[in-house]
C-alpha cells in the first residue's frame, strides 16, 4: 500500500484542523454553520411595513329602516367568510312583533271593507225607496193635472178644486222627495268617502308592514365575501343578538380597487414620501406576491395600539399588482417600502454579523486552521443583507449559521 506523500499528508492535517476549528466556533455559538460568501449586489435603502388589505368599493348591511320598530334581534346571519352571490340572503331580523301588528292591521282592514260594503248597500235600499217615493209622487202630480185640465161642464167645480188641491200636494211632494234623494246623495257619498279613506289607511298600513316584514330579510347587492363590522366595544354581532335601528353589521367589498392600510415605525417616517413603490407579501402565503405605492401619508404620529405603546406613521398604499385569485380584504401583509435604490456594493447575509463590546465582527475562513475575526463597518441594511463599508472583500467567506 503506498503512503501519502509528507506534502499531501500536512494538507490533509490543515484541512482537518480548519473543519475542526469551524465546529468548536459553531458549537460555540450554539448552532450549525455553514461559510457564505461575501457578494457585490443591488441594496436598496428600505423600509419595513405591516398592514391590512382593504377594498375601496364597499357595500354595508345593516338594521332596516322600519317604522315603530327600533330594536333589532338578529334570526340569521351568514358566517363570515362567505362567498355569496347577489341577491342572496346575509342578514335576517326576527318579524314576530311586525307579523303581530300584521295580523291587527288586516283585521282592520277587513272590517273597514265589512263596513263599506254594507253602508254601500243601506244607501242603495234608502235612494231606490227615494226613487220610488218620489216616482209616486210624480205620476199623482201627473194625475191630478190632468184630472184638473177637463172642462167645467164635464167635471163638477167640487172636484176641479179637489184636484188643483191634489196636484198642489204633488208638486210639493216632487219638491220634497227630490231635495230628500239630494240630501241622501250628498250624506251618502260623505259617509262612503269617510269609509273608503278608512279602508285605505287599513290597506296602506297592512301594505307597509308587510314591505317593513320584507325589509327585515337582507340580501347581498352584489357577489363577494361576507365580512362582519367591528363595534364601538370591538366586537362583532352574533346569531341572537340585538341591533338598534339603521345599524351596520355586515360589509361586502367589491373585488377590484384595493389599499393597504399600514404602518411604519416612527424612526423611518422621514425617509417616506407619496409615490414610493412597496413590495408586500400576505402573511398567511409568503409566496403570494404585491406591488403597491404610497397614496397618502398621515403626518400625525400615534401609538398602534392600545396594547402597543410603540410610536407609527398610518398611511395608505394603492394595490398595482396583486394575484386577484387569492387575495381578499381583511388580509394581513408585510413588506418593504423601496425609498432608494442603490448602486451595487459590497454585502453579507446578516446572519454572519456577530456582536462584541467593540463592534460588529465576523468569523472569515482561513486555509491555516483558524477562524480569525473581522472587524467591520457596516453601512444600509435591506432584509437579510447588509452593506460591508469596510472589513471585507467581495469573494471572501465567512461563517453563519445555517439554521
Amino acid at each position: 500500500m503506498t503512503r501519502p506523500s509528507t506534502a499531501a499528508r500536512a494538507w490533509i492535517a490543515l484541512g482537518v484542523l480548519a473543519a475542526a476549528a469551524v465546529a468548536v466556533a459553531s458549537r460555540g455559538q450554539g448552532e450549525t454553520s455553514s461559510w457564505v460568501s461575501v457578494e457585490r449586489r443591488e441594496l436598496p435603502v428600505t423600509v419595513p411595513l405591516n398592514g391590512r388589505l382593504r377594498a375601496v368599493r364597499v357595500t354595508e348591511y345593516g338594521a332596516p329602516l322600519v317604522p315603530k320598530v327600533w330594536n333589532y334581534k338578529i334570526s340569521f346571519l351568514a358566517p363570515e367568510g362567505t362567498e355569496v352571490e347577489a341577491g342572496e340572503r346575509i342578514l335576517a331580523f326576527d318579524t314576530s312583533e311586525l307579523e303581530e301588528r300584521l295580523r291587527r292591521n288586516l283585521s282592520a282592514r277587513e272590517a273597514a271593507e265589512e263596513s263599506l260594503k254594507k253602508r254601500r248597500q243601506d244607501l242603495d235600499v234608502l235612494l231606490r225607496e227615494e226613487e220610488l217615493a218620489l216616482s209616486e209622487a210624480q205620476a199623482r202630480g201627473r194625475k191630478a193635472e190632468l184630472d184638473g185640465g177637463l172642462p167645467e161642464d164635464v167635471v163638477a167645480r167640487r172636484d176641479l178644486e179637489k184636484s188643483a188641491i191634489e196636484r198642489g200636494l204633488a208638486e210639493r211632494e216632487v219638491g220634497y222627495r227630490e231635495s230628500r234623494r239630494e240630501a241622501l246623495e250628498r250624506r251618502g257619498k260623505a259617509e262612503l268617502n269617510a269609509l273608503e279613506e278608512q279602508r285605505r289607511r287599513a290597506a296602506d298600513e297592512v301594505a307597509e308592514i308587510e314591505r317593513s316584514i320584507g325589509s327585515m330579510t337582507v340580501r347581498a347587492q352584489r357577489p363577494g365575501t361576507v365580512m362582519y363590522k367591528t363595534g364601538f366595544e370591538g366586537a362583532k354581532k352574533q346569531l341572537g343578538d340585538t341591533a338598534w335601528r339603521g345599524e351596520r353589521l355586515i360589509e361586502i367589498p367589491e373585488l377590484g380597487e384595493m389599499v393597504v392600510d399600514a404602518t411604519v415605525v416612527e424612526a423611518y417616517a422621514g425617509l417616506l414620501a407619496p409615490g414610493l413603490p412597496a413590495e408586500l407579501f400576505l402573511e398567511s402565503d409568503p409566496r403570494q406576491t404585491l406591488r403597491a405605492v404610497i397614496s397618502t401619508l398621515q403626518q400625525t404620529i400615534e401609538r398602534r395600539s392600545e396594547q402597543d405603546p410603540r410610536k407609527v406613521v398610518r398611511l395608505e398604499l394603492a394595490v398595482t399588482e396583486a394575484p386577484a385569485s387569492v387575495v381578499r380584504p381583511g388580509m394581513r401583509v408585510q413588506g418593504t417600502i423601496v425609498v432608494e435604490r442603490r448602486g451595487r456594493v459590497v454585502a453579507l447575509p446578516v446572519a454572519a454579523v456577530r456582536r462584541s463590546a467593540e463592534g460588529p465582527f465576523v468569523l472569515t475562513r482561513s486555509w491555516l486552521g483558524r477562524t480569525p475575526r473581522r472587524a467591520l463597518e457596516l453601512g444600509r441594511r435591506d432584509g437579510d443583507w447588509v452593506e460591508v463599508v469596510a472589513g471585507l472583500e467581495e469573494g471572501e467567506q465567512v461563517l453563519a449559521p445555517s439554521r
